[in-house]
């Protein structure tokens, strides 16, 4: 499974960007009272905690290969800041468990308000409650890409500026 790794970078955006749109659509369901909005926001949280829970797998898959470089005793230049991994795989599951929750919450209240008509008195501050969980998993969403911003542009990883120190650089063969 360690191949998985090296579609980290690739993956991770997808969650970054459905899960910021959605917000934004809960805002559009809100402000144009269609249910077109509402039903693409729901459509936008499902795909990105799809999209979110593939970028963790990967990501720990890259994580196990920076740890198991650690412990082979591979020097590697620079070191691997495992502590900000640990920053950043902490951001990126409480991330994916928001808005799973979210997602959970979002399900129930379809079923309940619009299926069986339960509960419809609340159905205007249900919206705006779910705009208000939204917009702070955007805080979540942040936090994540700030810690793997660091990984990346600071710290070179999953680059090729991380390379053990005894490792030859191929050779092309034309």
């Amino acid at each position: 499974m360690q191949f998985l790794a090296q579609f980290h970078p690739l993956i991770v955006h997808f969650p970054v960007a459905l899960l910021s749109c959605y917000a934004l659509f809960e805002v559009l369901a809100v402000l144009f009272k269609k249910e077109h909005f509402g039903t693409s926001a729901v459509v936008l949280l499902g795909l990105g905690v799809v999209t979110a829970f593939f970028a963790m797998l990967t990501g720990n898959q890259a994580a196990m290969i920076a740890e198991q470089w650690g412990a082979s005793g591979v020097r590697i230049i620079p070191a691997i800041p495992t502590t900000l991994i640990e920053e950043h795989q902490q951001w990126g599951s409480i991330t994916l468990f928001w808005f799973l929750g979210i997602l959970i919450l979002r399900i129930y209240y379809i079923i309940r308000v619009r299926i069986k008509k339960l509960g419809v008195r609340y159905e205007n501050k249900a919206k705006y409650l779910f705009i208000i969980l939204g917009f702070t998993g955007w805080f979540f969403i942040f936090k994540t890409g700030e810690y793997g911003g660091h990984l990346v542009y600071r710290n070179g990883i999953g680059t090729d500026l991380i390379k053990p120190v005894n490792s030859q650089p191929q050779q092309k063969h034309e």
